[in-house]
């Protein structure tokens, strides 16, 4: 095995069963490449490497002489990541104005400081909207809407984004970053209209339901709202949920071309990335909101499909997290070729997850559609940084193979089973009967992969469609 033409005679089919994610790791490292082969198609989106970033908390970027060991690591362990990117809070509600102001001087310098060094850098805003209530003392404070359910409860720590006035602030912390001159920004996954702690599904606030009332043409209040969606036949109930889901995409789709028109007003033509889970009930609308990030100019769109996998005692949800990510990924459009899986470690204690186990979930998101991941694994706090390096040299080792995968298979599509599901699947829930915004992720579960069945994530390369199964 001494080139490229040599150095691939293992094929491995790429199903994203634990099984075959740890064979391929297995190969690894006793080839010096290796194929998965049921992609189909002929996209011609292959980066010449893997897309590797790592997101970096204010307890390693702020302290000056902390972040000068951190980038002292980082050059340590040479060729582990080719992005810095720096988090703009610490928890999950919005920052006061001149609190995220301020610190977008401090990055501004920082990440000067890591060009110097020869890394790509830019800025993660983790709070837009907000995520939850958390820290609500040293958060925004306003004549600002909360994120409101359908029983008109609220979260202290989310706002609506439909507010007017919010825009505003909305527009102030996007102009402070992009006058910072990062390489790119990228947003978080608090754009969600769903799980805003103590809420859950959301906006039924009383500007919402105006602009709902103008989009289907009838007046509702919460309580009838409420009862509409669960009475009727299901035809009926399907038809009005559908036009909430639209309803929903609408709202971010308008907050989206907001962000973009006031980033590239500064910055024309500053790449944009989005951080996603699985969005049902913001009915699924990847394609459209990549476009409308991207502008007329049509700049660069990022994306993080990500999902929950925190620690290694129960390595299924590996498993699960990449058929959510593949689902994810099979929802963009072509042209975005930096797909950077999340990989987060939060509570970023180092025994939660083990260096090989990072490495491996890497690979396995890579393998159901990334083309890259993004490390979130580094320690809130002051612990001393060489506790990091096993974490360090392992994923330096395995960065040959994530290049390898990406180059050698890109964006095509893969093939083969596919459970059922499109933009408006989660309408059908508890459509018979039950309380519509009680229910979850309309997907089946994919134990079956486990044995090894190839998965796709797309009915239109499917070899076989599943509609329902026991799982």
């Amino acid at each position: 095995m001494t080139n490229s033409s040599h150095e691939i005679k293992e094929c491995v089919t790429r199903s994203i069963s634990f099984r075959a994610t740890v064979i391929c790791i297995t190969l690894f490292t006793s080839l010096t490449a290796l194929v998965l082969t049921n992609r189909t198609g002929s996209v011609d989106q292959h980066p010449a490497k893997a897309y590797i970033s790592f997101r970096v908390g204010l307890g390693q970027s702020l302290p000056p002489q902390r972040y000068q060991a951190l980038l002292d690591l980082f050059d340590k362990y040479k060729g582990v990541t080719d992005d810095i990117t720096f988090f703009t809070a610490g928890t999950h509600a919005p920052l006061p104005l001149d609190v995220f102001q301020q610190r977008m001087l401090i990055f501004k310098e920082r990440m000067q400081q890591a060009r110097k060094r020869g890394y790509h850098t830019g800025i993660n805003i983790l709070g837009t909207i907000g995520h939850h209530s958390e820290n609500l003392g040293n958060s925004i404070k306003g004549n600002y809407i909360n994120v409101t359910d359908i029983n008109g409860q609220v979260s202290l720590g989310s706002y609506c984004p439909n507010d007017v006035n919010y825009r505003e602030y909305i527009r102030a912390v996007y102009q402070a970053m992009a006058s910072a001159g990062p390489d790119y920004i990228w947003i978080d996954d608090d754009i969600r209209l769903a799980g805003h702690m103590p809420v859950s599904f959301v906006c039924f606030c009383d500007h919402c339901l105006e602009i709902f009332e103008k989009e289907c043409g009838k007046k509702y209040s919460r309580e009838t709202l409420k009862k509409a969606f669960d009475t009727g036949s299901v035809t009926e109930k399907l038809a009005l949920r559908n036009e909430w889901l639209q309803h929903n995409r609408n709202t971010i789709s308008n907050l989206f071309s907001f962000i973009e028109q006031t980033v590239h007003h500064v910055k024309p033509g500053l790449p944009i990335g989005f951080m996603t889970g699985d969005r049902f009930y913001e009915g699924y609308d990847f394609e459209n909101w990549a476009k409308l990030l991207s502008g007329p100019s049509q700049s660069a769109v990022m994306w993080r499909p990500g999902g929950g996998f925190y620690q290694d005692n129960v390595n299924s949800e590996l498993v699960q997290k990449s058929h959510d990510i593949g689902r994810q990924v099979s929802a963009l459009p072509p042209y975005i070729t930096s797909i950077q899986s999340e990989i987060e470690n939060f509570p970023y204690q180092r025994l939660k997850k083990a260096a090989n186990i990072v490495a491996l979930e890497a690979s396995s998101h890579i393998a159901a559609g990334c083309t890259g991941a993004a490390f979130n694994v580094l320690s809130f706090y002051d612990e001393p940084l060489d506790e990091y390096e096993p974490l360090m040299a392992k994923l330096k080792q395995t960065r040959p193979f994530l290049d390898l995968m990406v180059r050698s298979m890109g964006r095509e599509p893969l093939s083969g089973v596919f459970t059922f599901w499109n933009k408006n699947s989660f309408s059908a829930n508890n459509a018979e009967s039950g309380n519509w915004l009680n229910s979850g992720n309309p997907v089946v579960r994919h134990e079956f992969y486990d044995i090894g069945l190839p998965a796709t994530y797309s009915g239109k390369v499917a070899a076989v469609v599943v509609q329902s199964a026991g799982c």
